[in-house]
């Protein structure tokens, strides 16, 4: 369980890791990860996503033989990927705010930028 008014973002990273911590991971399909609407306005959407990429980035830097730095990369381009595909497919400005929130991260980690979102 999670409370989303503590933490919106990287659940099922963080379920992930607790879980190793028990031993390996396999996958199942009596397993089911459920995931509930928020009640969150997406004007925040831009600074959620950016921070999201920011906590993904600060588990590899503190979880280096779990998560990679490039699949956090990776992971980031494809949800960038993603939220200008529906921008497009929906017409809706929804995507492309999304879509601002990770060339957000993308940009403050190319220019080496510090924020308290990779320490």
């Amino acid at each position: 369980r999670f409370d989303g008014s503590v933490r919106m973002y990287g659940e099922d990273v963080e379920m992930q890791l607790r879980a190793l911590e028990l031993g390996k991971l396999a996958m199942s399909k009596d397993f089911w990860v459920r995931h509930f609407p928020s009640a969150l306005n997406r004007d925040q959407l831009r600074a959620i996503n950016a921070y999201s990429d920011g906590f993904r980035w600060k588990l590899a830097i503190t979880h280096p033989a779990r998560v990679s730095k490039f699949a956090v990369v990776l992971t980031t381009l494809t949800l960038y990927s993603g939220e200008v595909a529906r921008a497009i497919a929906r017409l809706d400005k929804t995507g492309l705010i999304g879509a601002q929130g990770h060339l957000d991260f993308l940009k403050r980690l190319l220019s080496g930028a510090e924020t308290e979102q990779f320490r």
